[in-house]
């Protein structure tokens, strides 16, 4: 089973960087990462192609701004996973993400809902 993870980014060059690296660490499900620049006009671009560079699971593209959903709908066009996982370009995937995304996916759910946690100025706020 093949997980296509979304991530829509625009303006993104500060945190881009850390999710991408969070879900490289991922090594327990086969995956791949679409990820949709929505015309930003800093230096996004320039990082998604550093940070995916020669990383077959990464798949990268830049469109004219059209807003998040339009970015998602080209994702799920390109994508060819027996699920989805959407996220943002300021999210990250904690150190054991492989393992639980691995047991959620053997389930034949429709759609599941994973906790999260708000992290300010690397404080945990909520969970």
């Amino acid at each position: 089973m093949k997980l296509s993870i979304i991530i829509p980014v625009y303006n993104a060059e500060n945190d881009i960087g850390r999710c991408v690296e969070s879900i490289k660490t991922i090594n327990e499900i086969d995956y791949e990462c679409i990820i949709i620049d929505d015309g930003s006009t800093d230096n996004t671009w320039l990082k998604l192609k550093k940070y995916t560079e020669n990383i077959p699971q990464f798949i990268i593209k830049h469109i004219t701004n059209g807003g998040v959903s339009n970015a998602r709908n080209i994702a799920l066009n390109l994508s060819s996973g027996d699920k989805i996982l959407f996220l943002d370009a300021d999210d990250y995937l904690l150190s054991d993400a492989g393992n639980i995304l691995k047991k959620n996916m053997a389930f034949d759910d429709d759609l599941i809902i994973f906790t999260h946690k708000n992290v300010v100025n690397g404080q945990i706020k909520t969970s």
